[in-house]
Order: structure tokens, then C-alpha cells, then sequence
């Protein structure tokens, strides 16, 4: 497929550069075309979801999923895979996967999850309905004091619309696939007859690969016989229950309201350039155009305080403007030319006077949109009641009219306006879209995730008491493990900080390694033997000898571009001067520390494009390397070299054709042989190095993408982040070393350690049947090797005094070839 430079299109609007775009690269070159126009986009905003960065996470979610010439993939494909692994006949290597996420929102900058949606029952006010941006559908019955999900098997998990039949509470309909953008593609309307126990698609759904956007869904008050379905390909209104479907508006439509008490007057909005407010007076038979903006796209809104009364607000490259009817659409007047913005835009249903508008910040008028005023912030500013950012919709209670749900990418917040009061609603909604995890390995409860749109998440306590360290998008996480308090967060583009005390005081230092931005997620570690080293991947390789206080360059234009960002990094743990690193499928490496740099290409399937998404190194061997890769290349997702990025081998096997996110090797389990794990779009893999196929591994994780994972070796658990519905631990192949006990007489092998805590020497005592010589190590709680002894032994009983005073304090493992393991505590 050509694609075509787009250097001179000057488009007004990121809506411009998507609209009636089929193809992640025509779209990244316009997207690319469009922001070298707008330079001042590009700035280092922290807090403002500006449309640079809201381009950029698309760019980044997307470029891991399309086909080798830029087209989207088919969900529903996908979905088949998953519900073929988890079902019943299909063997399993292990039990079920423990959701540990937190279930308490903290609230303002940092919440549970993006919401996007809500739906009431229709006589219960205690029983609502909230749908996640890829979370699912959540149902409470208490008010929202307690959620349950109710769509873990949705074959995607964006729930836009929730619509509950006002006739039968247990008859709903959503909408699947994102509400709010251009880009956002949907699968259809589904809908459930069991209260969201079972859900089918209606007869008005699409493949995603027919790039049509769900809007919005309503039903008649009057006649639940009757629906409308705003979409990118038009209005569509069903009058049997969603069985069949017409189109009465062929335009694209955003939005659409009925005149309340008046189910035949509606009012309809399109969007694009020149968009426009319609309305009909016989339930869309006929049509006639209100206005004439030339805006790029309108929302409109209602109130029952007025039935006449019709508010519009305007998006429009000058400025965002709100206008006003008392007539019903008859005559239209400007109230307001200096919108904050309209993003979310609601007028009360008790005042036609107040409206309520904004995305980062809840703005209210209080005189038919003419003036407004801050209502309330996205962080504790002292002044306004704090609520989480990036508002998508406000949602008028039907029973209630005083109360207004509001979804952000926080949560769900009830506001009362009758008592000026807000509470954030969204405890127990476990939607966190996670990017990264690490975790503790001598504080076992410790874990570390890095989320979007809701900063660093940590869990402190057990069972799930969890706080917060930085803000916004926080990518790559990673934990200091000779002083765990000491732990490394990132924000967008890999602007890195440290904390010294897990963020306890909110005190943190930034310690970036380059000024140029990295990739969305950009790879950094620490070094295996020496946390004080750290590395990270930019457009080139950085080093800093004192966890990010200075840096120094490894590699000098190593990629040959600075716009292109490197994505992946490793070191080998058994030497540390073999680095890896690489983009796309090109991978980069140093065996001499950084002094000279060699290359090399992962394979791909003939025709795909596929990017390199993790690579790990073989915790003995320097020149063995794993690579997993995303995309859709067909039986082409985990490769392995032996000589460093030569001789690859395709370990693919039966991994489905998903993306592969990454890929985890055990380094306690036998190095011979090793336990791997992988995370992929569809839940989690696992092999023994030697084998040649890969089992899923356990069940009850939901539809979801599983984006990393880590084992925390003390409790043998395999911890997995997942992009939409948080995190989740199961327990891991190996046998688990018994940790933390005070004294092991004995063990397996007739081996026993004498004294348990360990001082200046580790005394051990054991039984041989025959002469022969004696293997041991002792490996810390990452798996790295620390030291190592070979020495002969007579048979019978034996007892070997072995100096240890170079260890720092802490738990390590001993093993030997006696066929034993044991956990040791070494005090100084």
C-alpha cells in the first residue's frame, strides 16, 4: 500500500485528521503533519489531556494492533480466541487468577478508571448501570456504595451507551466501543434480557473494521419499542426493540434529544466540517435544519424545567460559543463566545438557568450560559469541591432530577443540587488501565503500577490498601531492591522520577535522563547487581551511575533518526555489559558495556507489521535473548536467539494470532530449564523453555489485555497489570522457597542450615552416600546469582563453613545440586 505525505494539507482540527481515515499510517501522517503546525501542542503539558497527548496514547494503543498494511484488526475475531480459551473443555495449566487491585478511589487527580457512560433503572434509585472506556458495564443496588461487573465477556470491553428498558429493568442495551471520538470504533448495540447476565448483538452491529463510532443511544420514555442510534454512518431509529433498523438522517450524528414531554419533536446534532442542529416534528420522518454555525461540532441539551428551552454548544476552530432557544429551535441567539470547553455540556432539570460545561474542570452557569464559573478542580486547590479530570458526560437522574451522575476518567461522581454536594461514587469499579508493574520482594506486599490518566498507583498494605505517587499518565515503575523505600515513576515520554520514601511525603526528584521526549512508554531499569546504575532507552541509550542524579550517554545516534524512540531494554543479568535494546524489529546491542554498538532484525511474518513490544535476557546466559512482538503477523510472536541477535528461533508454537505484550522468565526456577510466561491481549501463556507449545495459564481473569508482569518471589505469586481491569495474581509453577522463617533444620537432600539467621558465615550440614563434588549458590530475591562455591566432599556426614560477610543484610536463597533449596536471613 503507498501512503502519502500530507506535509502541506493544513488541517484545523485532530478531528480533521482522523475523519474518514481507515489507516493507522494515512492517519499518523496527517497526525504528523498537523502537529509540526502546532508546535505549541507538543509542550510538556502535566496535567492538560491537550490533543497532542490524547493523540499520542492513541498512536501508542494502536500501532501494537493493526495489520502489516495499516488496517484495523476484527474484535470479534479476537474475542472467539478468547472464549475458545476459557472455556470449559479447553485444559488449563493452573486454577484462577485473584483480582488485588484497590477498590477505594482516592479520588480528584487519582481514581479507579475511565468512565464514560451511565444508565438507571427506571424505578429503583438505588440501582444504576456504569460503563468503563474498556473496563465493561458495573451495576450497583445500593447507590453506589458496592459495584458488580457485568460484562467480563463482552467481546470488547468499551461500554459507551447503557440504555435500560424502562418497561423491563432486566432488558438493557449498550453500545460497545468508545462515545466520544472520531476514532473510536464500535462493534454495535448488544443487549441483555437477564440483567446483563448473558448479552447478544441486535441485528445493528459491525465488524471494527468498519470504522463506524456509537454515540449515543436513547429510547422513547413513552414506547420501549422505540430506539435511536446516533452513529457515524447516520441516525438509525429501530421500532421493534432493535430487531430491524432504519436510517431517517443521513448525516454523521453526535448527539440527539428528545423535546421533553414530546416524543415526536427531536433534535438531532451532526459533526465534521459545517455540522449542523436538526429537528423534526414526526420522530424523524422529516427534517429541518436550525442552524448554520460552520462549527466542527455541536452537543445539545434539554431540560424538563422548560420543555421549549434548547441549548447548544459549539466547538468551532475560533472559539467554543453556547446559544440558546426559548422557542424551541424557532430562533436561536449567542449567549456565550468564550466556552471553556464543551466536552461535557448538561443544563439542570429543575433551573433552565444553570447549565454545567467543561472537560478538565465542571463549569456552572447560573444565567443561561452567558457567564460561568469554575465549579469545581482537578486537584486539592483549597477553593473547589476536587473531582477528577477529563469529564465525558453528565447524566440526570430520571427519579431524582436533582442529582447529576458525572463520568470522567476518574470514576463516576454524584452531584446534588439541591445540597451542593459531590461524592465521588466509584469505589469497587475495577477498571484501571495499567501500562507497568513492579513490585517488593523483601516487603512482599509491596506493589507498583504505573496507570492511565490516574497516575502511579502502590499498595502499602494488605489486603488492598493502596496509595498514590505521581499524577496523570504514569508508564514504567520500577522498586530499588537493597532499599525498597526507594522507588522510580514515570510520566508520558519518559520524563522519570525518584522518591526516596515511596512518596509518603509527596517529595519526589525528577531525574530524566534527556530533554527529547522517549516513547510514549519509555524503557528504563536498574542494573541487576548495582541499583545505583541505572539505564534507559530514548533515542539513545543513557546510563547514570547514581539512580538519575547525572547521565551519560552509551550510544550515539544509535537509531540514526532522534524522532525515533527506542522501545524496549535489557541487560544480562550474568553480565552486565551485554545491553539490548530496539524498536520495531530492529534490536540493538553492546557486548563491551556501550563502548561499540552491533545490530540485528527479528523476523517477521511475510507482510505484517510488527514491533518488538519486550525482550528479556537469560538470567545465565549473556547472549541468550526472548523477544515478543504485537501485531498480527500470523505464528510470528515470541522468537529466541542464542547468539546474542543471530540464530533466531521461533518459539511462537500455538500462541493465538494476538498481540504479545510481555514476556517473563522465572530466574529462580531451573536456569536449565526455565519457567516463561507471557502476557498477551487475550491473558497469559506459559511454557518450560524446552517445551514446544504454551499452556494458557488460569482462568476468571475477564476479556482484557493483559500489558505486564512480575513475580514476587517471596509469596511465589505472578502478578499481571492489565489494561482495563486492573490487577490480578496467581501463584506460579516452581515449588515456592519457604521465606522468612527463623530456623530450617531440614530439607529435602538431607541439606539443613544450622543457624537461621545467618551471621559472619552460613554453616551447613549434610549427608553424601558417596563421594563427590558439591555445587552452591546463593541467589538474592531477584534471582541474581551473588555467589557460588564448588567443592569436594568424602561421604558421610559433612559440615561446610561458608564465609558470607560480603552480603548486605536481607533474604537470600541457597541452592545446591544436593537437589535442595533453602531461605536464608543474613544479619550484620
Amino acid at each position: 500500500m503507498t501512503h502519502f505525505s500530507w506535509a502541506q494539507e493544513n488541517f484545523t482540527s485532530l478531528e480533521e485528521v482522523f475523519e474518514g481515515q481507515a489507516n493507522f499510517f494515512d492517519i499518523k501522517d496527517r497526525a504528523t503533519a498537523y502537529f509540526e503546525n502546532k508546535p505549541e501542542l507538543k509542550m510538556d503539558f502535566l496535567f492538560d489531556d491537550n490533543e497532542f497527548i490524547k493523540y499520542k496514547r492513541w498512536e501508542w494503543y494502536w500501532k501494537a494492533r493493526i495489520h502489516g498494511d495499516g488496517t484495523f484488526p476484527d474484535k470479534l475475531g479476537q474475542y472467539e480466541i478468547y472464549k475458545s480459551l476459557n472455556s470449559s473443555s479447553h485444559k488449563t495449566s493452573a486454577g484462577s487468577w485473584e483480582n488485588i487491585n484497590q477498590v477505594v478511589s482516592q479520588g480528584g487527580y487519582w481514581g479507579m478508571g475511565r468512565m464514560i457512560s451511565v444508565g438507571f433503572h427506571p424505578t429503583d434509585t438505588n440501582t444504576f448501570y456504569a460503563g468503563g472506556e474498556i473496563g465493561g458495564i458495573w451495576k450497583t443496588t445500593d447507590g453506589g456504595q458496592s459495584w458488580i461487573p457485568l460484562g467480563d465477556e463482552l467481546p470488547y470491553a468499551a461500554v459507551g451507551n447503557i440504555v435500560v428498558d424502562h418497561q423491563d429493568p432486566n432488558h438493557i442495551f449498550i453500545t460497545i466501543g468508545k462515545n466520544s471520538g472520531w476514532w473510536h470504533y464500535g462493534l454495535g448495540i448488544y443487549e441483555t434480557t437477564d440483567g446483563g447476565m448473558n448479552w447478544l448483538p441486535t441485528s445493528r452491529v459491525n465488524a471494527f473494521t468498519d470504522f463506524n463510532v456509537f454515540y449515543k443511544l436513547i429510547m422513547d420514555p413513552t414506547d420501549n419499542q422505540i430506539l435511536y442510534s446516533c452513529e457515524e454512518d447516520g441516525l438509525f431509529k429501530s421500532t421493534d426493540a432493535g430487531l430491524t433498523w432504519t436510517s431517517i438522517l443521513n448525516a454523521k450524528t453526535i448527539d440527539f434529544e428528545f423535546k421533553p414531554n414530546d416524543v415526536n419533536t427531536i433534535y438531532a446534532s451532526s459533526y465534521g466540517a459545517n455540522c449542523q442542529v436538526y429537528k423534526s416534528l414526526n420522530a424523524g420522518t422529516n427534517w429541518s435544519q436550525l442552524t448554520n454555525f460552520g462549527s466542527n461540532s455541536n452537543k445539545i441539551a434539554v431540560t424538563d424545567a422548560d420543555p421549549n428551552f434548547l441549548a447548544i454548544a459549539v466547538e468551532s476552530s475560533a472559539a467554543d460559543r453556547v446559544y440558546t432557544s426559548n422557542d424551541a429551535g424557532t430562533n436561536i441567539n449567542l449567549k456565550s463566545n468564550d466556552l471553556d470547553d464543551h466536552n461535557m455540556f448538561a443544563i439542570s432539570a429543575l433551573d433552565k438557568r444553570i447549565m454545567y460545561n467543561g472537560f478538565v474542570n465542571v463549569n456552572r452557569s447560573a444565567d443561561t450560559g452567558a457567564n460561568w464559573v469554575q465549579m469545581t478542580n482537578w486537584y486539592n486547590n483549597q477553593t473547589h469541591p476536587t473531582v477528577h479530570a477529563d469529564n465525558r458526560g453528565a447524566h440526570t437522574s430520571p427519579i431524582n432530577p436533582h442529582q447529576i451522575f458525572f463520568v470522567n476518567d476518574g470514576g463516576i461522581y454524584k452531584y446534588d443540587e439541591i445540597l451542593d454536594e459531590w461524592t465521588d461514587l466509584t469505589n469497587g469499579i475495577i477498571i484501571t488501565q495499567y501500562y507497568k508493574v513492579a513490585c517488593g520482594q523483601t516487603d512482599d506486599t509491596y506493589v507498583i503500577g504505573g496507570t492511565q490518566d490516574n497516575g502511579g498507583n502502590q499498595r502499602i498494605a494488605k489486603p488492598n490498601v493502596w496509595s498514590n505517587t505521581n499524577g496523570g499518565d504514569a508508564m514504567e515503575v520500577a522498586v530499588d531492591w537493597e532499599n525498597e523505600q526507594t522507588i522510580f515513576t514515570t510520566y508520558w515520554g519518559g520524563k522519570m522520577y525518584r522518591s526516596l520514601d515511596r512518596w509518603d511525603q509527596d517529595t519526589y526528584y525528577e531525574i530524566s535522563a534527556d530533554t527529547n521526549r522517549g516513547s510514549w512508554v519509555t524503557p528504563y531499569m536498574l542494573e541487576p547487581h548495582n541499583p545505583f546504575n541505572m539505564y534507559a532507552g530514548f533515542a539513545d541509550v543513557w546510563k547514570s551511575p547514581d539512580q538519575g542524579d547525572s547521565w551519560i550517554k552509551l550510544s550515539n545516534n544509535l537509531t540514526g533518526n532522534p524522532n525515533n524512540k527506542l522501545e524496549v531494554l535489557d541487560m544480562a543479568p550474568s553480565d552486565v555489559n551485554y545491553i539490548y535494546t530496539g524498536r520495531n524489529n530492529t534490536i540493538y546491542y553492546t557486548t563491551n558495556g556501550g563502548a561499540n554498538w552491533l545490530q540485528g532484525l527479528v523476523p517477521t511474518a511475510n507482510g505484517s507489521f510488527e514491533e518488538a513490544s519486550c525482550l528479556v535476557v537469560h538470567p545465565n546466559d549473556p547472549q541468550t535473548v526472548y523477544v515478543t512482538k504485537t501485531g498480527y503477523g500470523n505464528n510470528s510472536k515470541v522468537y529466541k536467539s542464542t547468539q546474542s541477535v543471530g540464530n533466531w528461533q521461533n518459539i511462537t508454537y500455538n500462541i493465538p494470532n494476538v498481540p504479545v505484550n510481555c514476556i517473563l522468565i522465572d530466574s529462580l526456577s531451573d536456569l536449565a530449564n526455565p519457567d516463561i510466561y507471557l502476557a498477551t491481549d487475550v491473558g497469559v501463556f506459559y511454557k518450560q523453555d524446552s517445551d514446544n507449545s504454551w499452556s494458557y495459564y488460569g482462568t476468571g481473569m475477564p476479556n482484557t489485555e493483559v500489558s505486564d508482569l512480575v513475580i514476587q518471589n517471596k509469596t511465589g505469586k505472578l502478578i499481571a497489570s492489565t489494561y482495563g481491569r486492573g490487577m490480578w495474581q496467581h501463584d506460579i509453577v516452581r515449588t515456592v522457597f519457604p521465606v522468612g522463617t527463623e530456623n530450617i533444620e531440614k530439607l529435602e537432600g538431607n541439606l539443613a542450615i544450622i543457624e537461621n539467621p545467618v551471621k559472619s558465615a552460613l554453616k551447613i550440614s549434610f549427608h553424601l552416600d558417596k563421594s563427590q563434588e558439591c555445587s552452591f549458590e546463593i541467589i538474592d530475591i531477584n534471582g541474581r546469582k551473588l555467589m557460588s562455591t564448588v567443592k569436594k566432599f568424602d561421604s558421610g556426614s559433612q559440615n561446610f563453613d561458608w564465609p558470607v560477610s560480603s552480603l548486605a543484610s536481607g533474604v537470600y536463597f541457597l541452592r545446591s545440586n544436593l537437589n535442595s533449596a533453602a531461605a536464608l536471613k543474613f544479619v550484620k
